[in-house]
Formats: C-alpha cells, structure tokens, sequence
C-alpha cells in the first residue's frame, strides 16, 4: 500500500474517512477503505469534495417543489480503540440545499510515536447534467518523535458525476456514481489521481470501488438489513488487507436528527486497527 505522508495519514484516518451522504469514516473503512465516488457526507470535505455539492433532487419533494431546511448537516467523530498507536479524528459536512453547494472541514490526530496533526476544509458546487466539482485544502503539521518536525499544505481538485439524471434512458445507470481527484495538485508531498465508482442496488447494497494512484485498488460492498433497514454490514479489501465493520441506525426520522453507531476492522500490513464511530444528521 502507497505509504508517502499524505496517504500514511489518510489511509489510517480516512481508510476509516468520510458520499453518499450516509454514514462516516467507518462506512467507507468497512468497505475497502472506498471512497472516492462515494465518501460519507462528513468526510467528503476529503475523500472527495465535489460530494459536497448536493444533487439537483435534493430537498425536492414528489411534486417537484422545494420543501426542505436550508441547510443539511452531518457530522461524525471516530477514535482508535485498538493497535498501535492513538487516532481520533472530527468532521463535517453542510450542503445548502437553497443555493446548491456544500461545504466541510475536520481534524484528525495520530500518535504512534511521532505525531500527526491533520485538519482541513473541501468546497463542493454542482454543474449540469449530475457532474460536480469540488476543492479542499489540507494541512499536516509532523513531528517525528521529537527529531524533526515539517508543516505542508496540499491541494486537492475533484470531479463527481452521478448518473441519476441518465437512468431513464439507461435504467441500469441509476444508483451509479463516479469520482476523480487529484491529490496534492502542487506536488508539495505525492501529486497522484484517485479514481473510483460506487453503485447502489436495489435491496440495500452498496458496491464500490477505488484505484488509487494507478496503483492499489480497494473494493467493497455492504448491505443493509433488518425490519427497518437499521443494520449495515459491510466487508472489502483494502489493496488485499481485509476490512470489515457494521452499522447501526440508532433513529430514523426523515426529518433530520438521524444517529448512527458503528465499528470497523483492518487487517492492515502494519498492524490490526478497530475503529468505532458515531455520526449525526440533522
């Protein structure tokens, strides 16, 4: 797996890091570590910006009118409960239904004798015909155990493209969505572009896809369950290291003011890493 500084910290905070608009960093771990399609609403500000941006259907009720809250917010928070070293990271993401665009930003901290902090904000607005775009800025403040330390700032410039829009000449298309992003476009760490696809399928599953760098590619897929839909299951390959976790949907009220818990396992090179998490939507 790509270890330059930037991925090292991203694969560990957002590997759990969260598109979609469903769940957090621990959705987007279980299944693979994906997320460049289809990253959570909170995380987006990373995995991929142009998530940010809200789909022309949103808030829009099945009259065609606009019956929504200005605003949709998700926020998540995650922590490192077993494995080398300590994490925990915060995010979150608003997308403004009214105007159509979206904005997000979190932190994250490492400690596994150096120590990494990571904080950071993404701007996400929509084109036409289900393509979006998005931006974000993140900065990485390292101290490697005392004998040097650097601070850098990245770049990163992304593309979606949901293909909604498309399913009434090609029903198969629906639920289909494609991500790009071009990580560190200044090179200021590892310039590279990530590529990646998600599908939703009748019958609540999710099946995703990453190649990464042209290089590592993780896959997923996840399933949701229950005599509510409530329950996520979900497992992937990490470029060949197993993942696994669950989701649970504490409320469900489509109104806003949604919880969900959950936990996720790695089976990574390095080391065994469970995370567990919460996100909320409101």
């Amino acid at each position: 797996m790509k270890q330059s500084v930037a991925c090292l910290v991203v694969v560990m905070l957002v590997a759990v890091c969260v598109t979609g608009a469903q769940a957090q960093m621990i959705s987007n771990m279980m299944r693979g570590d994906t997320q460049v399609a289809r990253p959570s609403a909170s995380t987006a500000w990373y995995g991929n910006p142009a998530v940010l941006a809200p789909l022309a259907s949103a808030g829009v009720d099945e009259y065609g009118e606009f019956d929504a809250k200005p605003w949709a917010n998700s926020i998540s928070g995650d922590v490192q409960v077993s494995g080398d070293g300590d994490m925990y990271v915060l995010s979150w993401g608003g997308q403004n239904l009214a105007k159509g665009w979206g904005i997000g930003g979190g932190y994250a901290n490492v400690e596994d004798g150096d120590d990494v902090d990571v904080y950071g904000l993404g701007f996400g607005r929509p084109l036409t015909s289900g393509w979006s775009v998005g931006v974000n800025w993140l900065h990485l403040s390292m101290d490697w155990a005392g004998t040097a330390s650097s601070d850098e700032n990245t770049f990163d410039l992304a593309v979606r493209k949901d293909f909604a829009n498309d399913s009434t000449k090609t029903p198969w298309l629906t639920g289909l969505t494609f991500g790009a992003v071009l990580r560190d476009v200044t090179d200021e760490i590892d310039s590279h572009l990530d590529l990646g696809v998600a599908l939703d399928m009748v019958g609540g599953w999710t099946l995703a896809a990453d190649l990464i760098d042209f290089d590592d590619i993780n896959v997923g897929a996840s399933m949701r369950f229950g005599e509510m839909s409530e329950w996520e299951f979900g497992a992937g390959l990490a470029d060949g290291d197993v993942t696994l976790g669950f989701l649970y949907d504490v409320t469900q009220n489509p109104e806003g003011g949604n919880l969900r818990v959950g936990a996720a396992w790695a089976d990574y090179d390095a080391d065994d890493v469970i995370l567990a998490g919460a996100v909320y939507d409101f």
